[in-house]
């Protein structure tokens, strides 16, 4: 499993670090841009409106005819601009600061509410544990993904695996890749494999509470 990132994590400690990031990138590029021997000091870049070319894509539903709930919507934005600037971004410094300003916006949202409440998604796939429980993975995005820890090792404190023998281990034994389901379900951590993923690869773990298939047009 790769690196976990808190959602409850300290927004100030990641401010603290975008504030450096950005001294440094700054410092950089004003050496950079000095002849040898010279001391320039180089006016800060003005914002120029983004053109529509670079705007992100539209959040969409990944199940047509189906409505995305407010909430998934808008924790789908965050993710589709960041996904955006990082495309963009052509330094090392200003990936990090991505990756940063990420961290704080999830961080941000999640206090307002870890609850997803009848999101709508697409089922990656299931698998038995060897104690028999099931592991299941959700599609909320093209790139993004909800999903139980793998086993029980990783399980013992947040629980997300279904449980044998509980209401949801029935209705979810029976998924298919690529069926379309409505679910409920808490946001725990972030799981990330390396540097890269958080942006391009997203993976929450959750503990899912509900889950019925939809029917589609």
């Amino acid at each position: 499993m790769g690196r976990i990132f808190p959602l409850s994590a300290s927004i100030a400690v990641i401010t603290a670090l975008l504030s450096v990031a950005f001294v440094c990138a700054t410092f950089s590029e004003n050496a950079a841009a000095a002849p040898s021997g010279t001391r320039t000091l180089v006016p800060p870049k003005k914002n120029t409106p983004r053109s529509e070319q670079d705007a992100p894509p539209p959040v969409e539903s990944l199940v047509p005819g189906t409505a995305l709930p407010d909430r998934q919507r808008e924790f789908l934005t965050i993710l589709a601009n960041a996904q955006q600037r990082y495309r963009s971004a052509r330094t090392a410094t200003a990936k990090l600061n991505v990756r940063l300003g990420l961290q704080v916006s999830i961080a941000n949202y999640m206090e307002v509410s870890q609850e997803a409440s009848e999101w709508v998604g697409v089922v990656r796939g299931t698998r038995t544990t060897t104690e028999g429980d099931l592991f299941l993975s959700v599609s909320v995005g093209p790139t993004i993904s909800l999903s139980t820890w793998t086993n029980h090792l990783y399980d013992q404190g947040d629980l997300t695996l279904v449980r044998r023998g509980s209401q949801m281990f029935g209705v979810v034994k029976e998924l298919k890749a690529g069926e379309p389901i409505i679910f409920s379900a808490t946001l725990l951590v972030y799981d990330i494999s390396d540097d890269d993923a958080v942006i391009t690869r997203p993976s929450l773990i959750a503990r899912f509470k509900s889950v019925r298939t939809v029917a589609t047009p």
